[in-house]
Protein backbone atom coordinates (compact mmCIF):
# COMPACT_ATOMS: atom_id res chain seq x y z
CA UNK A 1 0.00 0.00 0.00
CA UNK A 2 1.19 3.70 -0.72
CA UNK A 3 1.64 6.37 1.82
CA UNK A 4 -1.03 8.38 0.47
CA UNK A 5 -3.75 5.02 1.56
CA UNK A 6 -1.88 5.00 4.93
CA UNK A 7 -2.18 9.32 5.65
CA UNK A 8 -6.39 8.28 4.58
CA UNK A 9 -6.78 5.79 6.98
CA UNK A 10 -4.97 7.64 9.64
CA UNK A 11 -7.17 10.59 8.71
CA UNK A 12 -10.39 8.66 8.74
CA UNK A 13 -9.94 7.18 12.34
CA UNK A 14 -8.62 10.27 14.29
CA UNK A 15 -9.86 13.05 12.62
CA UNK A 16 -13.04 11.56 10.88
CA UNK A 17 -13.40 9.22 14.00
CA UNK A 18 -14.30 6.25 11.78
CA UNK A 19 -14.54 2.45 12.76
CA UNK A 20 -11.94 0.53 11.32
CA UNK A 21 -15.02 -1.28 9.50
CA UNK A 22 -16.34 1.87 8.04
CA UNK A 23 -12.73 2.57 6.94
CA UNK A 24 -12.36 -0.68 5.54
CA UNK A 25 -15.54 -0.13 3.22
CA UNK A 26 -15.14 2.87 2.44
CA UNK A 27 -11.47 2.45 0.74
CA UNK A 28 -12.20 -1.49 0.23
CA UNK A 29 -8.93 -2.50 1.91
CA UNK A 30 -8.83 -5.59 4.10
CA UNK A 31 -10.34 -4.31 7.74
CA UNK A 32 -6.90 -6.38 9.48
CA UNK A 33 -4.43 -4.03 7.38
CA UNK A 34 -6.76 -1.36 8.55
CA UNK A 35 -6.30 -2.22 12.22
CA UNK A 36 -2.22 -3.21 11.66
CA UNK A 37 -2.13 1.02 9.89
CA UNK A 38 -4.15 2.37 13.25
CA UNK A 39 -2.37 0.50 15.95
CA UNK A 40 0.95 1.70 14.40
CA UNK A 41 0.16 5.25 15.21
CA UNK A 42 1.22 6.64 18.34
CA UNK A 43 -1.84 7.84 19.44
CA UNK A 44 -3.90 4.76 19.27
CA UNK A 45 -3.78 3.62 23.11
CA UNK A 46 -5.29 7.14 24.02
CA UNK A 47 -8.00 7.42 20.75
CA UNK A 48 -8.91 4.00 22.21
CA UNK A 49 -9.70 5.00 25.64
CA UNK A 50 -11.47 8.12 24.33
CA UNK A 51 -13.64 6.19 22.35
CA UNK A 52 -13.98 3.62 25.33
CA UNK A 53 -15.01 6.09 28.09
CA UNK A 54 -17.57 7.85 25.18
CA UNK A 55 -19.26 4.44 24.08
CA UNK A 56 -19.65 3.63 28.14
CA UNK A 57 -21.45 7.37 28.47
CA UNK A 58 -23.41 6.84 25.12
CA UNK A 59 -24.86 3.59 26.59
CA UNK A 60 -25.23 4.84 29.40
CA UNK A 61 -27.38 7.64 28.88
CA UNK A 62 -29.47 5.12 26.68
CA UNK A 63 -29.47 2.74 29.76
CA UNK A 64 -31.49 5.93 31.49
CA UNK A 65 -33.62 6.80 28.86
Amino acid sequence: MCNSNKDKIIQMYYNEHLRPTDISRALNIDNGYITRIIKQDERYQTEKEKRKQFNKQKNKEQTIA
